[in-house]
């Protein structure tokens, strides 16, 4: 796929694991004493994000998730240190078992716009735009809202 320049987009295999709060501070000395804190990271509790998930009146995307289909792709705009001013539009696809996310930088009025079920700010994008339309035929709606505390760490290659 030939992307516009306006989206980024990253490929991944996402391996997660339950932490129990005991272990949260250990592993974050170990992590930090192997790999780069990430700048974004505030502090040792790192930065805050805020995820507002979209789905259809009857849960298509989530129930796909919960019935294992390995080709599927969720919406939500993103938005750090609970800053509205500045957000992503991002597409996420599950693709066996890697992940791919496409990202489009949004702005708050694009924000509000797409939260209230207006789509429209996707169509600048051509990469994305689809989406757009697919969320507005299909009926999709802003359903929850997901906020935790990100601690990043990275290695330069």
């Amino acid at each position: 796929m030939n992307l516009d320049k306006s989206v980024s987009q990253v490929k991944r295999t996402e391996l997660k694991y339950f932490i129990s709060e005991v272990d949260v501070d250990r592993i974050k000395v170990i992590l930090n004493s192997l790999l780069i804190s990430d700048k974004n990271n505030l502090d040792q509790d790192g930065y805050v994000i805020s995820s507002v998930y979209f789905d259809t009146l009857h849960d298509d995307d989530f129930n796909q998730k919960l019935d294992g289909i390995m080709f599927r792709e969720k919406y939500r705009i993103r938005i750090y240190n609970n800053n509205i001013e500045f957000g992503k539009f991002e597409i996420k696809r599950k693709l066996n078992n890697a992940i791919e996310k496409l990202s489009v930088n949004i702005n708050k009025e694009e924000i509000l716009l797409m939260i209230s079920g207006d789509f429209s700010p996707l169509e600048k994008h051509k990469s994305v735009a689809y989406a757009g339309e697919r969320m507005k035929c299909k009926g999709y709606v802003a359903k929850n809202i997901v906020t935790y505390n990100r601690v990043a760490f990275y290695l330069p290659f």
